[in-house]
C-alpha cells in the first residue's frame, strides 16, 4: 500500500504522525515477539487505532469494544458473587 505524503504541510504533518505512530508499534511487536520467540497476539482498541490499524504491517485485531466487554465481565463475575 502506498501512502501520499501530502501535498501541503498540514498534509505530511498528519501522514508522519500517522505512519510514525504505525512503523512504531510494528517495532514495538517485532521486539517483543523476538523476546517471546514466536508470534504475540495484538489487540488495538479505541481512540485512533482503526485508523493507525490498517496502516500496521503486523497482524492486528481490531476490536472498538474490548474496554467495555472487559467491565462487563468484571460486573458479572461481581455480581454473581
Amino acid at each position: 500500500v502506498t501512502h501520499a505524503l501530502g501535498t501541503n504541510t498540514l498534509d505530511a504533518m498528519r501522514a508522519g504522525l500517522l505512519l510514525g505512530c504505525a512503523y512504531m508499534i510494528d517495532g514495538f511487536v517485532e521486539q517483543m515477539e523476538q523476546e517471546l520467540g514466536g508470534s504475540a497476539t495484538v489487540v488495538a482498541t479505541g481512540g485512533f487505532s482503526s485508523v493507525i490499524q490498517p496502516l500496521c504491517k503486523k497482524k492486528i485485531v481490531y476490536d472498538p469494544q474490548l474496554i467495555q466487554k472487559g467491565l462487563y465481565e468484571m460486573y458479572r463475575m461481581t455480581a454473581e458473587k
